[in-house]
């Protein structure tokens, strides 16, 4: 859970999201069979059980219409939409912090660009660090969207906080998304994370009515 993993940026050739252990697993589909009912025979194709291939651990039950959309594969796209939209030395030192619960039938990644970290001065002239990250999530149960989102990180306290979402797929998976609108969404993040920097500086500064503060 706590696995961070590091990768370099590359000059000369495309820069490459490095795919996590701990989500490097594959995501397969079987017909599920119910519990005969009495005078009825054996009811199946109404459902498919997903499952791990390494552990052949259940994730969940789905029904036909859902497609899988494997880790590998998101962060293919991912790395693609990077290379095309993000910034020379984002990819610099970058750092992805991979989580996974229910056995791997949610799995999470916490995608932090410390090239891409601005000082937040205070009034007072305490100061904080926020970083920008873009957050991953899958899941192979069926109880979520495979959804992007990106944010900011509080290199002082850990606090995150996230000002854009993206749904790449939806909650039943049956919805491809367009190659060039992740690319948009990912470059505009990152133009986002300027204009929310500039806006959370100028709130530092702006006097509060005691009033409001209460």
């Amino acid at each position: 859970m706590n696995n961070v993993i590091s990768f370099p940026a590359t000059i000369a050739a495309a820069p490459v999201l490095s795919m996590p252990e701990e989500l490097n697993y594959i995501v397969k589909s079987a017909p599920a069979l119910f519990e005969p009912i009495k005078g009825a025979g054996v009811v199946d194709g109404m459902g498919f059980q997903n499952f791990r291939t390494d552990t052949e651990k259940a994730l969940g039950m789905v029904k036909d219409r859902y497609t899988i959309v494997q880790n590998a594969d998101l962060f293919d796209s991912l790395a693609q939409a990077l290379d095309g939209a993000a910034p020379a030395r984002a990819l610099e030192g970058a750092k992805i912090k991979p989580a996974t619960s229910y056995q791997g039938a949610q799995a999470f990644a916490d995608i932090a660009f410390p090239q891409l970290t601005e000082d937040l001065v205070q009034a007072r002239g305490n100061s904080t660090a926020l970083t920008f990250r873009l957050l991953l999530w899958n899941s192979f149960d069926g109880s979520s969207p495979v959804r992007l989102a990106a944010g900011a990180i509080d290199g002082f306290c850990s606090n995150g906080m996230i000002f854009g979402s993206y749904d790449l797929f939806g909650k039943r998976h049956t919805k491809g998304f367009s190659q060039a609108d992740l690319e948009k969404f990912v470059g505009n993040s990152f133009l986002l994370f300027q204009e929310k920097i500039t806006q959370w500086r100028r709130e530092t500064f702006a006097p509060i009515e005691l009033t409001r503060a209460e």
